[in-house]
């Protein structure tokens, strides 16, 4: 029944300074972890150290079911690049570096459209080369 406390650094320490001496209920807490009550006593003219844990704090929810594009996305930018690239010996030797700015979707011909809305980049490790392509829609 105190307005005292203090927040703890990034090591969990905590100074709580001119508590007067008496009864009281310790509450530490932290968002993500259950509350720890202790009770402590304050001597008069004495300090008084603590060693807290906090456990951490199930916090219950609907379940999620995450559904990954993956495969789809990886046998598109394998064919984007089998076109893009080429299948010579060169360029087996490049590789784009950044194809998460690739977005690929199928025409109703069965075709594969790519496009970027930033920059492709593209190594070629037998030449020695990175170059940027600014790709507004490839098929």
């Amino acid at each position: 029944n105190t307005t005292m406390g203090d927040a703890a650094d990034d090591d969990g320490v905590f100074v709580i300074d001119h508590a007067p001496a008496g009864s009281y209920q310790l509450v530490a807490s932290r968002i993500g972890y259950e509350l720890n009550i202790v009770n402590v006593h304050v001597a008069p003219s004495k300090s008084l150290e603590l060693n807290l844990h906090l456990r951490v704090k199930s916090i219950p929810g609907e379940e999620i079911s995450i559904v990954a594009r993956q495969s789809k996305q990886k046998r598109d930018l394998r064919e984007f690049s089998r076109y893009f690239l080429g299948e010579t010996q060169n360029a087996k030797k490049c590789a784009i570096l950044n194809p998460e700015v690739l977005s690929f979707e199928r025409a109703s011909t069965g075709d594969l459209l790519a496009s970027a809305e930033r920059p492709v980049v593209v190594e070629n490790r037998a030449l020695g080369d990175k170059i940027k392509i600014l790709l507004g829609s490839f098929r």
